[in-house]
């Protein structure tokens, strides 16, 4: 991917979420020659080839992001939910974001990519009003609409610090459903809310949110 797309998603998010973000984007795994003994021994304990190959594409990722920080390139001692770091990844390409603002409590970001989900999915992670909201868009939007609230659903997800247990249905969009930017309330009694914002990719959708402590302010 050409870093220019790169820097103009970096720039995207901060304009619109006034928090400063670095992408990573990985199209080929990580070569194993360069994994840490830890990391082999993550690697060995997946035994489909495929998912060996999806995680050695994020491992990709995760490398240029860390060592982009200055850290290193030992993904072993992370794990997720990360207040600083989150990872997607679809097909042949993975993306991983970090920031260092002190101000987050999480960070999630979802890619979707050469696919739509189903409509009658709508109802397992749409409130009801967000499901009322689908209805009134035109036919031909409604699979994209959909395809772009999934990411924003699943970044607010992994953006959330207690999200075991939790289910995308709980994690309610505050403003209209159709905004590129916006909240997102997260399951009640964790004090916590997403801001999003949800940009246009081939085919798709790359979603950023921002899980921050929910005093009754705007969110900054």
């Amino acid at each position: 991917m050409e870093i220019k797309l790169k820097k103009l998603w970096e720039s995207e998010f901060e304009r619109a979420l006034e928090v400063r973000v670095v992408l990573a984007v990985a199209e080929k795994p990580v070569s194993r020659m360069s994994l840490t003994k830890t990391e082999l021994e993550t690697l060995h304990a997946l035994r489909a080839p495929s998912r060996q190959r999806s995680w050695l594409l994020g491992r990709n990722a995760l490398k240029k992001l860390l060592s982009s920080f200055g850290m290193g390139e030992e993904t072993s001692l992370l794990s997720f939910p990360h207040p600083h770091f989150s990872l997607t990844h679809v097909g042949d390409r993975a993306i991983a974001v970090g920031s260092r603002d002190h101000r987050l409590a999480g960070i999630g970001i979802d890619l979707e990519m050469d696919r739509l989900p189903p409509m009658k999915s709508a109802r397992f992670f749409l409130s009801r009003e967000e499901q009322k909201w689908l209805s009134k868009v035109k036919n031909g939007s409604q699979p994209m609409e959909l395809l772009r609230l999934w990411t924003i659903k699943e970044a607010a997800y992994k953006a959330n610090p207690c999200n075991q247990g939790t289910r995308l249905s709980q994690y309610i969009v505050m403003e209209s459903p159709g905004r590129a930017s916006g909240t997102i309330l997260f399951p009640q009694s964790s004090g916590l809310l997403a801001r999003y914002h949800s940009l246009k990719v081939r085919k798709g959708f790359l979603s950023l949110a921002l899980a921050m402590e929910n005093r009754g302010n705007k969110a900054r």
